[in-house]
């Protein structure tokens, strides 16, 4: 299963991509993770094939450039049709997300292990 998170902030893509790894490890199940701390690195990654990652970890928060609801719309115009988890602290935009049908909102720091766990079965099953 191939994985993109993308937040600016590194030491959050690391917390991310651990509990990940313990959920690979506690299911048996392979994962690819990319890691990307800007839009434009993770759109111009998926831009001549969206769908080649299966999940995306996404921060909707971003210092300096175009937000992750705004990406997010632009991988669904690229034609991409998987799962969006936004992983955010923005907790006042948890609606918006709805506009680019994400699977899920985790809040970050708030979201127990076990229901970010849920999530990730979740995604992994459809």
């Amino acid at each position: 299963m191939k994985v993109a998170i993308c937040d600016g902030d590194v030491s959050q893509i690391k917390n991310c991509k651990k509990m990940l790894d313990i959920l690979s490890k506690k299911s048996d199940v392979s994962l690819e993770v990319s890691a990307f701390t800007t839009n434009e690195r993770l759109l111009f990654d998926l831009e001549s094939n969206p769908n080649k990652v299966d999940l995306i970890y996404m921060e909707i928060e971003f210092q300096d450039e175009q937000d992750g609801i705004e990406a997010a719309k632009k991988l669904r115009n690229f034609g991409y049709l998987n799962e969006i988890i936004f992983y955010s602290k923005a907790k006042d935009r948890i609606f918006e997300v709805f506009d680019v049908d994400a699977m899920q909102f985790l809040v970050k720091g708030e979201t127990s292990a076990k229901k970010f766990e849920e999530v990730f079965f979740a995604a992994k099953t459809k």
